[in-house]
């Protein structure tokens, strides 16, 4: 359970559809077309191409939509990220800056402005009190639109589909198994979109926990040539969890250098 959400809960939480072939199909009443063969080689380098796409600096406004069995809630924030160091983040409700937060590699830094307090722990201190452990590589890979979980070098294949390009860590035979046996290890799914050059989704299932991490991209924007999140929907489920979380990306800057940091007001208590 803690490594199955290590590979995304961290991205959820610090900002707390596009729909499959065949039910267009049978919403529209057209046959989806046969995509191009793509081999396995050639899908490999594409993956690999994709999860380098790494730019040094990254900003976004992102409107979040957060919605559960409970309740639904929308707040705006702004995220600056430089590559593999640090990220920080402004949540704001009404107009108004609710949060701040500073991550870097080792630890979090949140400023509550509404009760004016703060916590500084390190990320792994968060493993606990959230049952979760986190990396700060896979917010990136989230917010990027990089395919999470994914590792050069490893074994992957590609699941025959004449209208979808799917990549799996697992044949289809292992996935049936794995989720038979309920094993421990995990299952990615990968699909790229009918062109090839970017992620249509992501899928993480953990069979051990019956858990699973949906994300979709509904668009994508170009910037200094390459693609980024326009629009992303997640969605995790499993037996006691049902959660869907929309982010909507604009004004959209990358590769503009600028330092982040974080001020903490003097007359600031640490949070209880």
């Amino acid at each position: 359970m803690k490594h199955f959400l290590n590979k995304v809960i961290l991205g959820l939480i610090l900002l707390m559809a596009m729909t499959s072939c065949s039910r267009q199909w049978i919403e529209t009443g057209e046959k989806p077309q046969k995509l191009p063969k793509l081999k396995e080689k050639m899908f490999i380098q594409k993956m690999d191409s994709l999860h380098n796409m790494r730019p040094n600096y990254f900003y976004s406004k992102i409107k979040v939509t957060y919605s559960d069995v409970d309740r639904k809630v929308s707040f705006k924030s702004s995220v600056n990220i430089v590559k593999d160091s640090a990220l920080s983040t402004i949540l704001s409700y009404a107009a108004i800056p609710v949060f701040t937060a500073y991550l870097d590699t080792q630890k979090i830094t949140i400023v509550n402005k509404k009760d004016k307090c703060y916590t500084n722990k390190f990320i792994s201190d968060y493993s606990d009190l959230w049952g979760i452990q986190l990396s700060f590589d896979n917010i990136q890979e989230l917010l990027f639109g990089l395919p999470m979980g994914y590792i050069e070098g490893e074994k992957y294949h590609v699941l025959s589909s004449p209208y979808e390009y799917i990549l799996s860590s697992h044949k289809k035979r292992g996935q049936k198994k794995s989720e038979k046996r309920n094993k421990s290890n995990l299952i990615y799914t990968y699909k790229l979109n009918t062109k090839g050059n970017c992620l249509s989704s992501t899928e993480i299932y953990s069979p051990a926990d019956s858990l699973k991490i949906d994300i979709k991209y509904n668009g994508w924007q170009e910037k200094e040539g390459c693609l980024y999140p326009k629009e992303m929907m997640v969605s995790l489920t499993g037996p006691k969890t049902s959660a869907e979380i929309k982010l909507l990306f604009n004004k959209l800057k990358i590769n503009a250098p600028r330092k982040l940091s974080l001020i903490i007001p003097e007359s600031y208590d640490p949070c209880n």
